[in-house]
């Protein structure tokens, strides 16, 4: 998508006031990425926009795809980093902690942190399974 059109998608939806100091816009810089990416978060959470949302999911994808990619390499190849993307993306949309969710001030620090820990969680279940160890769901009964 031409980043022009991006711009004038987002001022219409933050307002140009909100992106100012943000101009010109440069998405290759993680550091307007983030400020975008958590105005848009804010915002959905705030007054449950669900454009806001898209604008998010469509203005990071690129970025997300890059870490999940990066952490899948490092941890475990064997783990999909489309899955990790989608993942957190979705976990994002479907918080419902409401009012005593905290405010994300990095966003992609966010998303590395959240998708790292899922492939703990993968690898840990797996370590597991090959011990022949108790499942969590074996335990609440």
């Amino acid at each position: 998508m031409p980043t022009g059109t991006l711009v004038g998608r987002l001022e219409r939806h933050l307002g140009v006031t909100s992106i100012t100091h943000l101009l010109p816009l440069d998405l290759a810089d993680d550091l307007h990425l983030d400020e975008l990416a958590r105005m848009l978060l804010d915002r959905f959470r705030s007054q449950n926009d669900t454009e806001a949302f898209a604008l998010l999911a469509e203005l990071t994808h690129q970025r997300l795809a890059q870490i999940a990619n990066g952490i899948a390499r490092r941890l475990s190849p064997t783990v999909d980093p489309e899955d990790l993307q989608s993942t957190f993306i979705s976990r994002l949309f479907t918080d419902l902690r409401g009012s005593e969710r905290q405010p994300v001030r990095r966003f992609l620090a966010l998303a590395h942190t959240s998708m790292k820990n899922a492939v703990y969680d993968q690898l840990r279940h797996q370590k597991r399974a090959q011990l022949g160890g108790p499942r969590y769901q074996d335990t609440l009964s």
